[in-house]
């Protein structure tokens, strides 16, 4: 992703030392000047501002969720750094959190696709579209609710990968629950690259429609009210079976009557595509904690099982 050994840089990983993130980045920062700070996605905001303040990184490694709060905060003039690269990854990143990166710092968020069972399966790289797949690691299974092999341009349901450097624990056609989507070959190279990555087949709602039957609802359904108002800084839609229960974070100067117009137009598109809206609550809030555990991620989707 074009890090070099003489570049200070900075990892914010998941804060459990045992998570994938938290090797990889302190791999990253490991025999770099200055000595990188000790640093998490669990660090409390103002923390992290005064901590990347005082090393100045020239590159950032974190999840997306985090790097788009630090967009935030440097837009703002509190965070005042000049990074030439910043890596996210462990988590989706939407277009809202790319558009903030690139306001911010005026550059192009580098993505890698990662997992525990397969550190790395694709990556950005040479600043071509989408993101390589990395098969001399990884053989990759893009697939449909049965197993089925999709066609290039079209999104799966749920990855298949098998696993060529893990001796100690072979993993054939270990089972992802990603829906990610191959991009199509424009270039004729050989090598194969993946268009989007768009969360998980878990995070897919299903809502009635008004002819009696039922609608699957993807996530990006859902997310995407929430990225036309650039007022929200922060977001997390819960659905329980009965309701969508929408927190936001808002930007002081925000109108105060954005819950409104955002539950409003999330209706509205639900509507559109074909389904019955639930009652829908959307609630302003001073903060959204990432979800519990070693791995602390910041879920923008979450299911309650009924």
């Amino acid at each position: 992703m074009g890090v070099t050994p003489a570049m200070r840089a900075v990892g914010i990983g998941a804060p459990g030392p045992a998570h994938l993130s938290r090797q990889m980045m302190a791999e990253v920062a490991a025999g770099r000047p200055g000595g990188a700070p000790e640093l998490s996605v669990a660090t409390p905001i103002p923390d992290l501002v005064d901590a990347l303040n005082g090393r100045r990184p020239d590159a950032i490694s974190t999840f997306p969720s985090t790097a788009a709060l630090l967009a935030e905060e440097q837009l703002a003039g509190r965070l005042r750094i000049a990074p030439a690269i910043v890596a996210v990854g462990a988590e989706v990143i939407t277009e809202d959190m790319r558009r903030r990166i690139r306001a911010a710092w005026n550059l192009e968020p580098q993505q890698a696709y990662l997992t525990g069972e397969a550190p790395l399966i694709a990556s950005s790289c040479g600043g071509q579209d989408g993101m390589r797949l990395w098969e001399d690691l990884v053989l990759v299974e893009v697939v449909d609710e049965n197993d089925r092999p999709v066609a290039a341009g079209v999104r799966g349901h749920k990855v298949l990968i098998t696993n060529l450097v893990n001796h100690v624990q072979p993993l054939i056609r270990y089972e992802l629950t990603d829906m990610v989507t191959l991009a199509p070959d424009h270039s004729g190279d050989s090598v194969r690259r993946l268009s989007s990555v768009e969360g998980r087949s878990d995070d897919i709602i299903t809502l009635p429609t008004p002819s009696g039957g039922e609608i699957a609802v993807q996530p990006v359904l859902l997310r995407t009210p929430f990225t036309a108002f650039p007022e929200v800084t922060q977001y997390q839609v819960t659905y329980d079976g009965s309701e969508l229960a929408g927190r936001i974070v808002l930007r002081e100067d925000s109108p105060p009557d954005t819950a409104d117009r955002l539950r409003a137009t999330l209706t509205r598109e639900l509507r559109k595509a074909g389904a019955i809206p639930p009652p829908i609550t959307i609630t302003p809030t001073q903060r959204i904690d990432r979800e519990p555990g070693h791995a602390a991620k910041f879920k923008l989707i979450r299911t309650i099982p009924q």
